[in-house]
């Protein structure tokens, strides 16, 4: 801190030194005008004290961003020594079609795919498309790391979505969604567009596909959260109307159940039949169990902490769970309407697979 030029102190006699006075009435004035002079002074130093704090943090303020210049300056010369000894290769993945007697190239611009049929050749994937050279701000690089990303990622590229079908390349002309999907089958790709950010919903889009051609894309439902599909089930299930982690499960613009978690759908290996879980209780962990056939959905089990479909579509939950003890009962449901109590005090159900 400045030093303050304090100013000069009155100086007033001591009060028993009164008799120096004429009077009281002349002590009284005298004091009075002490008084005025005291607030005079303290004024003065108030007025002299905050202009030397507000020059010593102008000072401050000052030395501070010319100390992060220099800093910043030394960070970026230290960055460019190790940049010349730093090397990133970028190469194009090319993706090949195999049709079972030869191969053909169908890109040399591959990034990733996003998803693909199970039993026709049909595969999502999206390339990268430069719009203007690649540029980096050395004042926005922190470390090398920074380069290496903005060089595999760079921000600067527009992401097309492509469909091979029988390794025939289709743009999907909408490629401003998300979550590109494809069913098992190959004859038909979803997505989710018109994200409404505060209401976390948007519309879900169809594609049809027939033979090697990719149809027109319309809107399949609207206000839609998320979906999922199987790859042994040509049905699309999604949630609608949510809250939190639960919400309206559909299949195929049929409603199936109300308060479905999210989270839990699982597809039975052998048929069409869905596994969900309703009125999940995050304190308990537990919920309603239940099995939907595509038509009507029944219920397993209640206060159901875990479970696990067979390959032979069995069906083992723990239920009665206590989170505390970390025990429950292990049922058994092998279609029948009795229910089998195969243990109890059971932590955990551990699968295994067959090899």
């Amino acid at each position: 801190m400045p030093d303050i030029p304090f100013p000069t102190k009155p100086d007033y006699s001591d009060y028993y030194d009164y008799w120096g006075y004429i009077d009281w009435e002349a002590y009284d004035d005298a004091s009075e005008i002490y008084s005025q002079e005291v607030d005079s002074y303290y004024a003065a130093w108030e007025s002299l004290y905050d202009s030397a704090v507000e020059k010593y943090l102008l000072a401050y303020d000052e030395y501070e961003t010319q100390y992060n210049e220099y800093i910043s300056k030394m960070t970026r010369d230290e960055l460019r020594n190790l940049l010349k000894e730093e090397t990133v290769t970028l190469k194009n993945t090319i993706l090949c079609y195999y049709d079972g007697e030869s191969s053909s190239q169908i890109t040399d611009t591959y990034h990733d795919y996003r998803d693909f049929a199970v039993s026709k050749p049909v595969l999502i994937y999206e390339s990268y498309e430069e719009t203007e050279p690649a540029r980096l701000d050395i004042t926005n690089v922190q470390d090398v790391e920074d380069v290496r990303t903005y060089a595999l990622y760079p921000e600067h590229e527009k992401v097309n979505i492509y469909a091979i079908i029988y390794g025939k390349t289709q743009e999907i002309e909408d490629d401003t969604g998300d979550y590109y999907g494809v069913t098992g089958s190959g004859s038909r790709i979803f997505y989710l567009d018109d994200w409404d950010e505060e209401e976390k919903y948007g519309n879900l889009y169809m594609i049809e596909i027939t033979g090697d051609e990719l149809g027109k894309s319309s809107i399949y439902d609207m206000e839609v959260r998320s979906y999922t599909m199987f790859e042994n089930n040509e049905d699309i299930y999604y949630f609608k109307d949510c809250q939190d982690d639960s919400g309206d499960l559909y299949r195929d613009k049929k409603r199936v159940d109300f308060d479905v978690d999210r989270y839990q759908l699982y597809s039975m290996k052998s048929t069409s039949s869905i596994l969900y879980v309703t009125d999940y209780d995050e304190e308990s962990k537990e919920g309603t169990l239940k099995l939907y056939n595509g038509n009507t959905s029944i219920v397993i089990g209640t206060d159901v902490h875990d479970f696990y479909a067979t390959d032979d579509n069995f069906i083992i939950y723990l239920q009665d769970y206590d989170i505390k003890r970390l025990r429950g009962d292990a049922y058994l449901y092998d279609g029948s309407k009795q229910r089998k109590v195969i243990d109890e005090d059971v932590s955990v159900i551990i699968m295994v697979q067959d090899n």
